[in-house]
């Protein structure tokens, strides 16, 4: 019959066993960037494996089609990123309003827009900006932030602003918030507003598992 006090010991130890830790898989991600250093640059330091970043140069709407063609060839993908700027694009609400027509569809393209440029992101880490800007004084302005001059393609630019991702991602949020109080619908009338941050929030997330 086995000795009754070891049954009890094991039963005991089998209720204290930590559970194994179920890993699900990454999402694989394809990001498609209107920019050709900038923003890849921005989305490669954030080293996740099966995200892929390609550059499609063009309007906003040439950069969505670019993305659908690459989906297309390949359709592994969880989730389709397209990554470009309002700047004097008059394609940028269409751009936006055909990656909604392919979420009808069930594809899964999202947006990570920027208005009036990318560097509104950048320029996040440090205040809650709410006044339209062009592009170049986003550029000082981040020269000042950084004591040192704003380079485009500086590779190291997430390193610089990593410890003030928090209040970027809050700032981000709270603009978008603003825009909706407002009742603002069209993005191009979104200014400044952008929707990287929640790129950002899906690249960090893949981070930690």
């Amino acid at each position: 019959m086995g000795n009754p006090h070891f049954r009890r010991q094991n039963r005991r130890s089998s209720r204290n066993r930590i559970p194994a830790r179920v890993l699900t898989p990454l999402p694989r991600i394809l990001i498609v960037c209107q920019g050709e250093k900038t923003e890849p640059n921005f989305f490669r330091s954030f080293h996740v494996a099966d995200v892929e970043i390609v550059h499609g140069n063009g309007d906003p709407s040439q950069v969505v089609e670019f993305a659908k063609l690459e989906f297309e060839r390949n359709r592994s993908r969880d989730e389709v990123w397209c990554v470009f700027d309002r700047d004097d694009f008059p394609q940028f609400d269409a751009a936006i309003q055909r990656i909604e027509s392919f979420q009808q569809l069930g594809m899964p393209f999202r947006a990570a827009w920027s208005n009036v440029c990318f560097e509104l992101w950048f320029v996040l880490h440090f205040e809650y900006l709410q006044s339209a800007l062009d592009r170049e004084r986003y550029s000082s302005k981040l020269a000042d932030y950084l004591q040192s001059p704003y380079v485009k393609n500086d590779f190291t630019i997430r390193d610089r602003l990593q410890r003030f991702e928090e209040t970027a991602l809050r700032n981000a949020a709270n603009l978008w918030q603003m825009h909706d109080d407002r009742g603002e619908i069209l993005p191009s009338r979104r200014c400044p507003a952008t929707t990287v941050h929640k790129l950002v929030e899906v690249l960090r997330l893949a981070q930690l598992r």
